[in-house]
């Protein structure tokens, strides 16, 4: 018996990241009025309603690695991800040679860029005690496994934590 074996699609991430980006910058003219109306009052909802992208994912299908791929190319990223021991593991996906990981990216990886939902409920109540953030700032915030992480936080919380922090010049990418 032979091993039946799956060939790969073509998979070309940076196009990829730019057509989803695409739309938050090609029409410029647009957003402004929306934002006109919408984001200068109220920059939670701004966010929640006009910067989020939303991507389902089948399970075992490469979805986090797609999304370190996607989080290796945009500077000032933050990466939330499940728990500690998918922090761990993509930090050292990214930075170790093991050719067992393919399709990571070979990069270092800022262990403050890629976030928990504890550690970032604790990000929430040192900023509400006045003390600095430990998450720095971002462009793109990457959330894998976004029904996971939003059973676990309100929308809300998330929500005005970006907008407290960043403004609204952030893009939201929730892959589920």
């Amino acid at each position: 018996m032979s091993k039946k074996t799956v060939s790969q699609p073509p998979f070309d991430i940076k196009a990829m990241v730019q057509g989803l980006l695409a739309p938050f910058h090609g029409n410029q003219e647009w957003f402004d009025e929306q934002y006109k109306r919408w984001g200068e009052t109220d920059v939670s909802r701004w966010l929640r309603e006009f910067k989020t992208v939303g991507v389902f994912v089948p399970r075992q299908t490469g979805r986090t690695r797609a999304l370190a791929q996607i989080f290796s190319l945009v500077e000032e990223t933050i990466f939330i991800v499940p728990n500690l021991p998918a922090k761990d593991a993509l930090i050292s996906n990214c930075s170790n040679q093991n050719p067992d990981f393919i399709g990571y990216p070979r990069v270092p990886v800022e262990r403050k860029r890629v976030v928990t939902p504890y550690e970032l409920k604790r990000s929430i109540l040192y900023r509400k005690n006045g003390k600095p953030d430990p998450i720095p700032p971002a462009k793109l915030i990457i959330i894998d496994d976004a029904s996971y992480f939003f059973g676990n936080m309100k929308y809300t919380q998330f929500y005005d934590w970006l907008a407290e922090r960043g403004g609204h010049d952030q893009v939201i990418l929730r892959a589920n």
